[in-house]
């Protein structure tokens, strides 16, 4: 990776605004220079020496009272026993809130039981079973060791100014409208404020108890919640997506399903870009977390090889995974036929839990025909066999579609890293926007009723299953 020119002659503090994409399985940093002219947008490869440096796993283990993180939690579990660990934390800590589009909370409860099995193989208490004190530990160790790779790049440019940094942590859009949710995830934000203050810490069980007692405090009671360092902000990751996609020229006036299929859920959005008067809006119609993604098409490609006798490891069932989705090798009809079932489970889980409210904030059904729609689709399972078919159908009304698929890969001409990795960098790419422009988007339950006022009257268009206005799914 090519190292940042700061082209800023003065002796003014540099700002960068980080960008921490926290996903279910790996986490992703990108980072920018405010005032630089090129205004370039660099990945940061946060786990050097890896297969793949710019993905850390999103993992804790426990290793006798040591807890390890990242890369060395990964190697630790993969000579131990999984109870030894911890994952699925963002995905646990959010369901303990709320059901993240679950049918009911048993599949939260389950997951929640399987954590709480994992831990018990490393002799913690239940009361320190708290993935809310978990992710305070790993994304200040990861804020800590995105200062330190930053500083480290800029230092070799022979630039010894004082960075300045800020910080924009992704949340899922339908758990950043839930008041309770965004209560305990800004609670994390505080102690991880407090532990960055601090010259140093032991990552041990002792780190633990003491992020218990700090869970209790009322932060709110400082004088100035505003000036409280460092500067780190909660944005739904479907602003940074569709900040990213603004950015770039192909971006088009219609309405925008985008699908991001990661490894533990697919996130949902449907927004709509329009011209008002010579300016660009945008306003979201829905957005939706459905658990599931492409570890649970992985769990499904080790059940069949192991039917056959063939018992693989999670490395040997990604590479297949990846064999899969470049179309470069000969592959069963069976492992794809997997595949695509599992994908077609997803689309139908979506299609009156996510389409259907969309529909509600604009009701004209022209507006949802084929030219007026395009579907995006980005994350680590964009390139699986199917996808572009199966999500290219129109939720309600067959005729309305198909609608055009792409790839999110929009590769902006400031993105100073790889072309070939982008489309795993895309929010954390925009989620290095400055706060105050990613704030001035209008999210799912602010959105106004944006159905086009009728000129004259025009009965209204059936769908499939019945009228539009009258579906009760």
């Amino acid at each position: 990776m090519s190292s940042p020119k700061v082209r800023i002659k003065s002796k003014k503090p540099i700002h960068a605004t980080v960008g921490i994409d926290f996903g279910t399985s790996f986490t992703k940093i990108a980072y920018r220079f405010e005032g630089n002219q090129d205004n370039k947008v660099y990945p940061l490869e946060i786990n050097a020496g890896a297969e793949n440096g710019y993905l850390m796993p999103s993992l804790m283990a426990f290793d006798e009272g040591r807890i390890l993180l990242g890369q060395d939690a990964e190697n630790f579990l993969s000579e131990n026993k999984w109870g030894k660990g911890a994952r699925y934390l963002k995905m646990l800590f959010l369901g303990a809130n709320k059901s993240m589009g679950m049918t009911d909370k048993a599949e939260y409860k389950d997951n929640m039981h399987r954590f709480n099995a994992y831990c018990t193989e490393c002799n913690l208490s239940e009361e320190l079973r708290n993935p809310g004190y978990m992710i305070a530990i790993y994304l200040s160790w990861i804020i800590k060791t995105a200062q330190k790779s930053i500083r480290e790049a800029v230092s070799r440019q022979k630039d010894d100014r004082e960075i300045i940094f800020s910080y924009n942590i992704c949340l899922p859009i339908d758990s950043y409208e839930q008041k309770d949710v965004l209560n305990n995830c800004e609670k994390t934000l505080d102690i991880i404020r407090d532990l960055m203050g601090q010259d140093g810490y032991s990552l041990d069980f002792d780190l633990l108890e003491y992020i218990s007692l700090l869970w209790q405090k009322d932060f709110s009671s400082y004088e100035d919640t505003q000036k409280r360092k460092p500067d780190i902000n909660l944005v739904p990751e479907a602003v940074a997506l569709t900040a990213c996609y603004t950015e770039s020229l192909g971006a088009e006036y219609k309405i925008h399903g985008v699908i991001d299929i990661g490894a533990g859920t697919v996130d949902f959005s449907i927004f709509n870009i329009n011209n008002e008067d010579g300016e660009k809006t945008i306003n979201w119609y829905n957005a939706v977390t459905i658990p599931g993604g492409v570890d649970e098409i992985e769990a499904d490609l080790f059940k069949f090889f192991a039917k056959q006798g063939e018992y693989l490891s999670s490395r040997q069932i990604s590479l297949k995974l990846t064999k899969l989705s470049l179309k470069a090798y000969p592959q069963s009809e069976e492992t794809i036929e997997i595949v695509e079932t599992k994908l077609k489970k997803i689309w139908e889980d979506s299609r009156f839990s996510v389409w259907g409210p969309a529909y509600d904030k604009n009701t004209d059904a022209r507006s949802w025909d084929k030219d007026m729609v395009k579907v995006l689709i980005c994350g680590g399972g964009s390139d699986l066999p199917g996808t572009e078919d199966i999500f290219g159908q129109c939720w309600y009304e067959p005729s309305w579609g198909p609608y055009p698929v792409e790839k999110l890969r929009t590769n902006p001409r400031n993105f100073a890293g790889d072309p070939h990795i982008f489309h795993r960098m895309i929010v954390a790419y925009g989620l290095t926007i400055p706060t105050p422009t990613l704030s001035d988007f209008n999210l799912p339950k602010d959105c106004p009723d944006q159905t086009p006022k009728r000129i004259y009257a025009k009965t209204e268009r059936d769908g499939y299953y019945g009228a539009v206005y009258n579906d009760t799914h």
